[in-house]
């Protein structure tokens, strides 16, 4: 065997060193601790993460507090948007005090990630926060002998590229229209801001029934998943606003759901006492069982807008530890650990990005933003 030269052996052994020491110092896992939250403004224990912006540049949350002022409780809202940098770390923070907001109910980054709309007073006010600026917009609220839209429940998505809000419209003498999915454009005012999609109260009253309890999630505004609880037994529908209602599962217990473009990822338990993850998609009705059978079941689960990668959690609720997986369906749906992740993990806020390519993990340690890598 021929021996290479000391300069070629030399040459390889820095190459190997390099690649090691690149290989080492990129972390899909990255750690902003608590002590360093604390010194970018973030102290309160109080925080929420809400969510993360379409272009992944951006964390969203809020912070509010009750302080009693000459024996009256009044509650401060402040909203915080977190930038995150090239490598996963937070940077400078930026804080605006929503004065005269009371609480926040719902939030959610314009499909633009230029500013965050979110709702108060029972969804009957629509607000944009611009991030730049800080300035705020009222885009609805609700004004005697106008007409307009009501959040019921309290939710804003985005869907795609356009912003979806569930609800109802009212006339100018507050005679309440059907429950709709409305499309949302941050960036009007008044009514003109809300244009219907699809009317969904047909749907809903369908599956109804009487004393029972009752999940809905609407992903789309064409699509939706709704779920009665009764008699020892759940019931999975979907509405689709060209096919219909349609009954496609029937469980002993729904342990958690999350919907995401055409899809729901959900957690059920069978007859048998065994568990089950599913996908179903309302666009095709076809239902992909991920796993199947275990003993104990995955929950705390979220599905990216797209519809394409799922995130869950086996917890410990007696230690209060968590390990995070993933599946996706350009990997087939097979469930992998998330690479440099580590196991059983403290319990913590989860929010996924719209493209599934990021999870965001707030908990006792601070924030962890991760890229989903197989490991």
């Amino acid at each position: 065997m021929k021996r290479l030269p000391t300069l070629s052996r030399t040459a390889l052994c820095l190459a190997l060193f390099l690649i090691c020491s690149l290989s080492t110092a990129w972390s899909n896992v990255t750690l902003t601790p608590t002590s360093a939250l604390k010194s970018k403004g973030i102290t309160s224990r109080h925080f929420n993460m809400v969510s993360i912006s379409p272009d992944n540049r951006y964390i969203c949350g809020y912070t509010r507090e009750v302080k009693r002022i000459n024996n009256q409780p009044i509650g401060t809202t402040i909203m915080y948007i977190l930038p995150i940098m090239g490598n996963g770390a937070i940077g400078q923070v930026r804080a605006y005090n929503l004065e005269g907001i009371s609480r926040v109910e719902q939030a959610c980054f314009t499909p633009d990630s230029r500013a965050v709309v979110f709702t108060t007073k029972a969804g009957a006010t629509f607000i944009r926060l611009d991030i730049a600026s800080g300035a705020m917009t009222t885009i609805m609220e609700h004004k005697k002998g106008q007409p307009g839209f009501r959040s019921y429940p309290e939710i804003i998505i985005n869907s795609g590229r356009e912003m979806i809000a569930q609800g109802y419209f009212y006339d100018a003498n507050d005679f309440a229209g059907r429950n709709a999915i409305a499309v949302l454009d941050p960036y009007k005012t008044g009514i003109s801001a809300f244009t219907l999609a699809n009317e969904i109260q047909k749907a809903q009253f369908s599956v109804r029934q009487q004393n029972r309890v009752f999940t809905e999630i609407f992903p789309r505004k064409d699509i939706g998943f709704m779920t009665i609880h009764c008699d020892g037994h759940c019931l999975f529908y979907r509405w689709n606003a060209q096919k219909g209602v349609k009954c496609y599962d029937r469980s002993k217990e729904l342990l958690g759901a999350w919907g995401g473009d055409s899809r729901l990822f959900y957690s059920t338990k069978r007859p048998d006492n065994t568990y089950d993850l599913c996908l179903f998609d309302g666009r095709t009705d076809i239902k992909t069982i991920i796993t199947s059978g275990r003993s104990t079941p995955y929950t705390y689960l979220f599905l990216s807008a797209d519809g394409r990668t799922a995130v869950f959690n086996d917890r410990d609720p007696r230690q209060g530890l968590t390990t995070i997986y993933y599946a996706r369906e350009s990997e087939g749906w097979k469930i992998h650990g998330i690479k440099g992740l580590s196991k059983h993990l403290a319990s913590g806020a989860m929010r996924i990005s719209d493209d599934g390519t990021k999870l965001l993990l707030h908990n006792s340690d601070g924030i962890r933003v991760i890229d989903i890598i197989g490991g």
